[in-house]
């Protein structure tokens, strides 16, 4: 068989071939199009975007619409945010990154995008001025929570006695910063259409149904009671029911403070917590916790009407002498624990004839 040969002899090296850049005539390597590197960065437009950017903004929350969605964003990192997604960049580039800078925010304002970036470690630069115009309308949130739009009314109420202005305050607490908690993870359906003092309680109208029931877990879960809900139709829209809950907290009838009698032994609150009741015994002092529901039967004395302000006389270390600031009469107590007591009066009450120190 035949052998077949190629004479290479007469051809150059592929390194000796020599390459011209048509652009700037410079033997160099050539990039692309018969151009070297550095022409080619010089003579490209890397990036393309709009001139005009309208923008769509509640007039009530100044929340911004994106794509079907309400955004809360500052102004210009929502501009920031349509122009990284609207504007166009060939894919060769690496290491891009965006600068905005705009002139003071009104109706209608200039901006300058930036866009730098990275070809084959050459820098690129390229700015662009655009034209921001924004215009006003209500979102669909603000539109239902100013048309006074609610599908749940969280009731709070105390068991034969109103709601403390503490417990108002704190309650309302409660449910605001938790709504705000929701704004930030990006439900903004959730407000409070209304607030009404109504029979010594409160009553929440609230846009959410599931999220209002969440927030009196959540209040039981601090304060204890009872939870009640039923549900009521309110009308039709598009072939279905629309219902509304009323969901009902009845706080226990004792508070912090109070003093109680559970099975002929007095106790002062110190906290409640949920279904958890916590307690010092006014004989000795000790502190005991109990579940609610083993509260069958008690007697509450609210503090406000009960403790009273005495002096002290004289003491030894296991018993105090005291004195009636009005009334100068005399008691003598047993001491609950023999440590000294260093101040000039104590606080004392006395539940069904007998005088308790209290802790």
């Amino acid at each position: 068989m035949a052998s077949i040969s190629h004479n290479t002899a007469n051809k150059p090296p592929p390194e000796a071939i020599t390459m011209f850049c048509v652009e700037c005539g410079k033997e160099t390597p050539i990039y692309k199009n018969g151009v070297c590197i550095k022409c080619y960065v010089n003579s490209t437009t890397f990036t393309h975007g709009p001139e005009i950017l309208n923008l769509i903004q509640c007039s009530k929350c100044g929340v911004y619409k994106y794509k079907n969605t309400w955004i809360k964003q500052k102004t210009q990192d929502m501009i920031l945010r349509i122009l990284k997604d609207t504007y166009k960049i060939v894919p060769e580039l690496q290491h891009i990154d965006y600068t905005l800078n705009c002139e003071p925010v009104a109706s209608q304002f200039t901006c300058i995008l930036t866009i730098t970036a990275t070809l084959q470690k050459h820098p690129i630069e390229e700015s662009h001025q655009i034209q921001i115009r924004i215009s006003q309308i209500v979102c669909d949130v603000c539109s239902k929570q100013y048309g006074g739009y609610y599908e749940a009314i969280l009731q709070i109420r105390a068991d034969n006695r109103k709601l403390t202005t503490k417990e108002d305050q704190h309650i309302t607490q409660i449910i605001e910063n938790t709504i705000q908690t929701e704004h930030t993870k990006g439900n903004r359906k959730l407000f409070i259409t209304d607030i009404a003092e109504e029979h010594g309680g409160l009553d929440f109208y609230l846009s959410e149904r599931g999220s209002a029931y969440m927030l009196a877990k959540k209040i039981q879960n601090t304060y204890g009671g009872e939870l009640k809900q039923s549900t009521s139709t309110v009308g039709m829209k598009e072939g279905r029911e629309l219902t509304r809950s009323t969901i009902l907290i009845r706080l226990p009838a004792y508070q912090e403070k109070d003093f109680i009698k559970i099975n002929k032994t007095y106790f002062l609150i110190i906290r409640v917590t949920g279904q958890k009741i916590h307690l010092k015994n006014l004989s000795d002092w000790q502190e005991t916790t109990l579940e609610t529901k083993d509260l069958k039967k008690y007697q509450i004395y609210p503090q406000k009407d009960y403790l009273q302000e005495l002096i002290v006389v004289s003491q030894t270390p296991t018993e105090i002498q005291l004195m009636h600031p009005q009334t100068y009469k005399n008691y003598d107590l047993k001491k609950p624990k023999k440590a000294p007591i260093n101040t000039p009066t104590l606080k004392a009450v006395r539940l069904d004839d007998t005088l308790f120190l209290v802790p």
